[in-house]
């Protein structure tokens, strides 16, 4: 079968033709190799610190703490249906998207105020 390459006397073109085409494979899903599956993920909050943990199931090891969610004392969490996403809505009205493959905080919008701060 004639793929349009022809060797060369002394030359490896189709060879080198593979090898880029595997390298450009290899290059092109670098990045994405540092993001994982979600649903070996969850999301453990502590109340009494403010803080939201990212944890792994499988290893059971603590991934990541993420600070600046507000009042945690009475919090809920939400899952995105990708499961990427954790929504934690906070006592104080705080209602923060979080980004557990990326540890990211996103947007924070405040929904109300709490009765005792009134």
């Amino acid at each position: 079968m004639d793929c349009g390459l022809s060797e060369k006397p002394g030359g490896n073109t189709v060879r080198q033709f593979l090898l880029l085409i595997m390298l450009t494979v290899l290059i092109g899903t670098a990045p994405a190799a540092d993001l994982r599956g979600t649903g070996d993920l969850g999301v453990v909050v502590e109340r009494a610190s403010g803080q939201l943990l990212v944890v792994e199931h499988s290893n059971n090891t603590r991934l990541a703490e993420i600070d600046g969610l507000g009042d945690l004392s009475h919090a809920s969490v939400v899952f995105s249906r990708d499961q990427r996403f954790a929504y934690v809505f906070g006592r104080d009205g705080g209602l923060t998207k979080v980004d557990i493959l990326t540890e990211h905080v996103g947007k924070t919008l405040v929904t109300r105020k709490n009765h005792r701060s009134v």
